[in-house]
C-alpha cells in the first residue's frame, strides 16, 4: 500500500484508540481520584495524577506508524522490481569479483578468537 493510505488508516486507528480506550481510562482515573480525595481527611492519601486522553497525540502516532509501514511495504515492492531488472548472470558475477576474492581460502574453524587477526 501507499504510505499516504497507510498513514490515513493509522491516523484513524489512533483516533479510535483515543476515543475508545484512552477516554474511558481517563474517566475511570478521575472517578478514582475524586473518591480518594473525598476520603483523604481520614485516610491521609493524596490522589494520584490523572493521565489525560490525547486525541491529537494518538492520531499523530498512528499516522506516523502507518506511514512508516507503508514505506516499508512500498519499499519492498520497489526493491523487488529493481532487483529483477538488475540481476546479474553467473558469468557477470564472476567478472565483477575482485581478483583477491578468487585467491581466498575458506575460513577454517578453530578455537582462536577472530579478534586475534586484527
Amino acid at each position: 500500500m501507499e504510505p499516504i493510505t497507510m498513514a490515513l488508516i493509522g491516523a484513524g486507528l489512533g483516533l479510535a484508540k483515543s476515543e475508545l480506550v484512552d477516554r474511558p481510562k481517563e474517566q475511570r482515573q478521575r472517578k478514582a481520584a475524586a473518591e480518594i480525595a473525598r476520603w483523604s481527611p481520614w485516610t491521609g492519601m493524596a490522589p494520584g495524577r490523572v493521565q489525560e486522553a490525547d486525541p491529537f497525540g494518538s492520531t499523530l502516532q498512528g499516522g506516523l506508524t502507518g506511514a512508516m509501514l507503508g514505506q516499508q511495504f512500498g519499499g519492498k515492492d520497489a526493491a523487488e522490481a529493481a532487483s529483477a531488472s538488475t540481476a546479474l548472470t553467473p558469468e557477470e558475477q564472476t567478472m565483477t569479483r575482485p581478483w583477491w576474492m578468487d585467491q581466498q581460502q575458506p575460513l577454517q574453524s578453530s578455537a582462536k578468537s577472530p579478534w586475534l587477526y586484527y
